[in-house]
């Protein structure tokens, strides 16, 4: 497109002789440079993205690792608390699993 604008600005006088307004290649030149900016935009906006993406999944594997360091250590705790009480301890129960109330 700028090759095109460029030949178009080299040729202005023969092309305004011919009916074309003089601001046309101005107005032109000024829409391409809007065009190019959005596109910049666009792509550094995608790069952003990408970046945040690839971010997220680090984060989301640390706290899963995490998670799992956790859960091995209320194991182990479990474990030991049955061992001091000298049988089988029960599992802690989660929030919502036991019997219902009615």
């Amino acid at each position: 497109m700028r090759g095109l604008l460029k030949k178009a600005t080299e040729q202005k006088d023969l092309l305004v002789g011919r009916g074309m307004s003089e601001q046309l290649l101005d107005d032109l030149n000024a829409a391409l440079v809007q065009f190019e900016q959005t596109l910049e935009a666009t792509r550094a906006a995608l790069h952003d993205h990408v970046g945040a993406s690839s971010d997220m999944k680090e984060v989301v594997a640390e706290m899963v690792q995490q998670v799992r360091l956790l859960d091995g250590a209320g194991a182990l705790s479990v474990r030991r608390q049955c061992r001091a009480d000298g049988g089988v301890a029960q599992r802690p129960q989660r929030a919502g699993s036991g019997p219902v109330a009615r």
